[in-house]
């Protein structure tokens, strides 16, 4: 396949149309003779530095070549002769360019040009280069040129394809790609490059069978086998798309972003393992690359191995210290350790060092939202929305951080304003849900959270935001199938889906299967995660007291009155189950105290409690 990554080898293509010269020639001989004789002697030395892979040799050589020729010299074997030092300033441009010195090359092929106008591969070079160097335009001004001298030149139209797509103009793209097939049916990279704009237009399909044609046209080509992955992890297809990069890398072994390229799509299958194990390949490729240490920390951090994590985040800190996703993604994982100082500080530092950086302000005004910090919250949600107007992530937190204040009507609006950027977005609606449920709205509830499973099956909050919506209705069953979905997407974590299941099994008299249900969960342990301990709390493996003096002790005083909310819930719905209604009357009492009115454990405490007072008076 070939690659738009490196510019076209201009000297190979000079060598196999003859024109570099195997002896010299002058206009009239004598010393002319002799000049182009040494200048052609110099580019012979460049051409045996470029087969070494010696791009300094071969500028050493070019450059020593424009020295000792004159600008009349000529070369060539054919009827066209040309100039020795369009062939030295082409050679060195060359070089230039294989360095990635694209200033340099420009200017080196800008005198080739000069020197030899008709020269179609001159542009096609410096096209490259300025396609490179982020200035499309100018590449394509080049690419025009080349292909008015040569029409049938499908390279060109491919390279001008590209240029086009770096502007942003898929339709030119797709035009110059269908060009391409037109003038050579089997040049594979028009189809890889026509299948990436399907890809990115949504049409997978399309993309697919582009994809399936560049790779019967080459099949050793090892980049449409992982573009052609990509195309099936965006459908879903991950063992299909697993193939598809294992064939890639059988193909080029040391390429590491194919490694990194299957890792994402183990983690997407949840196999956490087998994905750290092909970015521990990627790091032994290209151990000074700061980017392999961030991924392998964010999946150590997913395993909750958050020791590990941080130790790679500050190696990846060490290699680049001014990488800021190292920081905003150490300062996740401080997060989950409830080290919220340190996460703050990250967040912070990374802030400092780009302040237009959306997952920065998103990531902290998260933290802040998760400290119950809401004015905090919507400063940096506020902050964020100015950044990007369409990042959808500001709507939601902002909607939580009005909830947490109670301001309700402020929630909804901007969950509406989230909801006219993107109507597909299922969280949108399951939190619009939460709004509806704390308004007492509950067919509103579970209509909305109806919404957000047809936009995604998957979306685990939308089924917990349902079951609450009609336990509160009083339709425990419905409710506990939708948290049995919620323990089905969820198959290792849900401990807290699987600690309410528990609940409402016991509340029907079903106790072993509770038991079950919790035992488990619980077989994977997370110690950090809060809904962990409530679920090791319910099958009888930890105390009451213990649970409320771990609360207590965390310095996080706003966070306080939720937690015990759940902790006085849990425990007053296990007293029910073990037959004590008066505890747990108490108990659900509690945590109506705690004054958390917007917590999910304080609606169904209050609901309970009243299901408790109706049976005494029965």
């Amino acid at each position: 396949m070939r690659k738009h990554f490196v510019p076209v080898l201009a000297l190979t293509l000079w060598i196999s149309f003859g024109l570099l010269p195997q002896t010299g020639w002058g206009a009239d001989g004598g010393d002319k003779r002799d000049t182009a004789e040494e200048g052609d002697r110099w580019l012979q030395k460049a051409r045996a530095a470029e087969k070494r892979g010696d791009h300094d040799g071969v500028i050493a050589a070019a450059t020593q070549a424009l020295a000792v020729a004159k600008p009349t010299d000529l070369a060539g074997d054919g009827p066209r002769k040309v100039p020795i030092h369009a062939l030295a300033y082409g050679s060195r441009g060359y070089a230039h360019a294989r360095k990635r010195e694209w200033d340099h090359a420009i200017a080196d092929y800008t005198k080739a040009i000069e020197l030899d106008p008709k020269e179609r591969w001159y542009y096609v070079s410096r096209g490259d280069a300025y396609s490179m160097k982020g200035e499309p335009d100018q590449a394509i001004q080049d690419y025009d040129k080349a292909l008015e001298l040569d029409p049938a030149e499908v390279y060109v139209y491919v390279s001008r394809g590209v240029a086009y797509e770096h502007k942003g103009n898929l339709d030119r793209a797709l035009q110059d790609y269908n060009k391409a097939i037109q003038v050579d049916p089997k040049y594979d990279w028009a189809y890889s490059r026509r299948a990436g704009i399907h890809k990115t237009r949504g049409d997978l399909d399309r993309a697919l069978q582009d994809y399936n044609k560049a790779i019967e046209l080459d099949p050793k080509g090892a980049l449409n086998y992982a573009s052609r992955g990509a195309a099936y992890v965006r459908k879903g297809e991950l063992d299909r798309a697993i193939r598809d990069f294992s064939a890639a890398i059988k193909l080029r072994p040391k390429l590491a972003s194919l490694y990194v390229a299957r890792s994402k799509a183990y983690e997407r299958k949840g196999e956490l393992d087998k994905a750290i194990a092909d970015v521990n390949r990627s790091i032994g490729l290209n151990p000074k690359d700061a980017a392999g240490w961030i991924r392998r920390g964010r999946l150590y951090s997913r395993k909750g191995e958050h020791d590990r994590a941080i130790q790679d985040f500050d190696r990846a800190i060490k290699l680049r210290p001014k990488e800021v996703r190292a920081y905003v993604e150490r300062a996740e994982t401080y997060r989950q350790r409830e080290q919220f100082d340190r996460a703050i500080q990250d967040y912070n530092r990374a802030i400092r060092l780009d302040p237009k950086s959306p997952k920065a302000y998103s990531g902290r005004g998260y933290l802040y939202l998760t400290m119950q910090e809401h004015d905090l919250a919507i400063r940096d949600c506020t902050a964020l929305m100015k950044l990007d107007p369409d990042d959808l992530s500001a709507y939601i937190g902002l909607a939580w951080a009005h909830i947490g204040k109670g301001e309700l009507n402020r929630a909804m609006s901007a969950l509406e304003k989230g909801i006219q950027v993107e109507p597909r977005l299922c969280f949108l609606y399951s939190t619009r849900a939460r709004v509806h449920v704390l308004n007492g709205e509950l067919a509103r509830a579970v209509k909305d959270c109806d919404k957000a499973i047809a936009l995604d099956p998957k979306d685990s909050f939308a089924y917990f935001e349902r079951s609450s919506a009609r336990w509160l209705n009083g339709e425990a069953d419905k409710a506990l199938a939708d948290l049995r979905k919620l323990i089905e997407i969820d198959a290792k974590g849900g401990a807290r889906a699987r600690a309410y299941a528990a609940i409402l099994l016991g509340r029907m008299r079903r106790p072993k299967e509770a038991a079950r249900l919790v035992a488990e969960r619980l077989k994977q342990p997370l110690p950090g995660s809060s809904g962990y301990k409530l679920a090791r709390f319910w099958a009888g493996k930890g105390s009451e007291d213990d649970l409320r003096k771990e609360i207590v002790a965390t310095k996080y005083k706003k966070m306080h009155p939720g937690r015990l909310c759940d902790l006085y819930f849990f425990s007053g719905m296990r007293a029910l189950q073990n037959g004590d209604p008066e505890t747990a009357r108490k108990k659900l009492q509690a945590a109506l105290d705690t004054g958390a009115e917007r917590r999910a454990t304080y609606l169904l405490a209050a609901y309970e409690l009243k299901r408790i007072r109706n049976d005494k008076r029965r």
